[in-house]
């Protein structure tokens, strides 16, 4: 039996229980059904699992490491999603001799159009607009 290892870089909102929390505590007001669907603590990761196919993320796994870095100042950020996280990605991403965004307010105005109503108007984007570097095992 053998082991496939790879590599990933992605930029992207990564929606870790504490984001999920924030958007969830949200739709109580804006989207009380969808709340109701919810609102038990242990449907935090169901939660989570439900704004990455409504939005079109991503779902990885069996992350053996990575490094997180917040796509706003490139700090490293002390964060370890688990085993499995989701993530929604940029859409643009950069090549040779040309940026995916021409500013970090491009990335914000995405994100926000992406989630639409259910981001919450004071949400602490920069905590979550990422960029990581990884190695899966599978």
């Amino acid at each position: 039996m053998s082991i496939i290892t790879s590599v990933f870089h992605i930029y992207g909102f990564l929606i870790t229980e504490e984001a999920a929390n924030l958007i969830l505590r949200y739709t109580e007001e804006v989207f009380p059904d969808l709340y109701k669907e919810f609102s038990d603590p242990e449907s935090l990761l169901a939660f989570q699992e439900y704004l990455c196919e409504k939005l079109d993320g991503c779902r990885y796994g069996t992350a053996e490491s990575m490094t997180v870095w917040r796509i706003k100042d490139q700090e490293e950020l002390d964060l370890n999603p688990g085993e499995e996280f989701y993530i929604i990605k940029l859409k643009n991403s950069s090549r040779l001799f040309s940026q995916a965004y021409s500013s970090y307010t491009e990335v914000i105005q995405e994100i926000q159009e992406t989630f639409g109503e259910l981001l919450p108007p004071n949400f602490p984007l920069d905590d979550f607009l990422v960029e990581i570097i990884g190695e899966v095992w599978g």
